[in-house]
């Protein structure tokens, strides 16, 4: 009988933890591998801020070169870690990155010609640049 009363309590208990979770939860889930290692490297400061430059380094880096590139209308200012760009033919490059497997967020229809690109590695963003230098009007 007392085992019973255990599991009732149990089961109230990670029903009550499962709320928990669910409501203060991101909007994009994460898997327990990555939570793993997000706890893992919370307290390497150094490593975060090593990360974070390079991460605005290749912001910066990958702007300068997409403001001067034909095929793009508008790149609208950003503080994360992607910048929205609208594109005068956003399905074509939409559709050639694809076929190329660069992952982007087609906007459409929500925000009309647009693209959500995030930055990447430097290799990676090289390989953006060169898919994006092939658009023709």
């Amino acid at each position: 009988m007392g085992n019973g009363r255990c599991q009732g309590r149990n089961s109230i208990f990670f029903q009550k933890i499962t709320r928990f979770i669910n409501s203060v939860k991101a909007p994009y889930n994460v898997n327990s591998l990555s939570l793993n290692k997000i706890i893992e490297l919370i307290d390497k400061k150094e490593f975060i801020m090593v990360n974070v430059k390079n991460t605005l380094n290749e912001m910066y880096w990958l702007k300068n070169i997409l403001q001067d590139m034909k095929c793009i209308k508008k790149i609208y200012p950003s503080d994360a870690n992607f910048f929205l760009v609208e594109f005068r033919n956003a399905e074509k490059v939409y559709d050639l990155l694809l076929e190329n497997e660069i992952l982007t967020s087609k906007r459409s229809p929500k925000i009309p010609g647009c693209i959500r690109i995030n930055v990447g590695r430097r290799e990676e963003n090289v390989r953006l640049v060169e898919m994006l230098k092939t658009v023709e009007l």
